[in-house]
C-alpha cells in the first residue's frame, strides 16, 4: 500500500515538475510597436461623418414644400431630381421631414391633418420618384419616425398646457 501511494506521488511530482519547466508559466509581453500613423485615429470618425452627411443629402424638409400641400417648390424639385439621380446607387433611404407646423388653430383635428398631410407627401414622392425610374421608391421614402413621435409629444403637451411653440432636433 506504501509503494502505490508513493508511486502516485511521485507521479504528481513528475507532472508537477514538467508543468513548470515546460514554460506554461511564462509572460507574454506585447511587442512594442511605435506609433500609429498619422490620422489612422481619426479616420473611422471622418468616414462616420462623411457616410452621415452623404445620407442627409436624402432628406426632404419642409421648406421644400409648398405651405401645407404635397407639391415640392422649385428648390425641392431639383433636390428631388437630385436624389433620383443617386438612388440607384446608394443604401440610404429617402427621409421626408414630417409636418411639425399648425396649419390651422382646430386642435380637435389637427394631429389627423398631421397624419394625413405625412401620408400625402410620401405618397406623391414615392409618384415622382416611380416616374424617374425609380423602382424601390414605395421601400426607400419614408417619414422621418423619431420626428413623427416628437410632433405627436408636442401635440399631446400642448393640448394640456396651451403652449404653441415647437423646438425640435434632429440628428442622424
Amino acid at each position: 500500500m506504501t509503494r502505490s501511494g508513493s508511486t502516485g506521488f511521485v507521479l504528481i511530482s513528475a507532472v508537477a515538475a514538467a508543468l513548470l519547466t515546460s514554460g506554461c508559466h511564462t509572460i507574454v509581453r506585447p511587442v512594442a510597436q511605435g506609433p500609429l500613423p498619422l490620422g489612422a485615429a481619426v479616420a473611422p470618425f471622418v468616414q462616420t461623418m462623411e457616410t452621415n452627411g452623404e445620407a442627409m443629402d436624402f432628406v426632404i424638409h419642409q421648406h421644400e414644400w409648398i405651405g401645407t400641400t404635397a407639391q415640392l417648390t422649385p428648390a425641392g424639385q431639383t433636390h428631388l431630381m437630385q436624389i433620383a439621380r443617386r438612388l440607384a446607387d446608394v443604401p440610404y433611404p429617402v427621409i421626408i421631414e414630417p409636418v411639425t407646423f399648425r396649419p390651422f388653430d382646430d386642435k380637435q383635428h389637427e394631429e389627423k391633418h398631421f397624419t394625413d398631410m405625412n401620408r400625402e407627401r410620401r405618397e406623391a414622392l414615392e409618384l415622382d420618384l416611380a416616374r424617374r425610374q425609380n423602382l424601390d421608391a414605395d421601400r426607400r421614402a419614408e417619414i422621418d419616425a423619431a420626428r413623427r413621435q416628437e410632433v405627436v409629444q408636442f401635440l399631446a403637451s400642448t393640448r394640456t398646457s396651451g403652449s404653441s411653440s415647437l423646438h425640435l432636433t434632429f440628428a442622424v
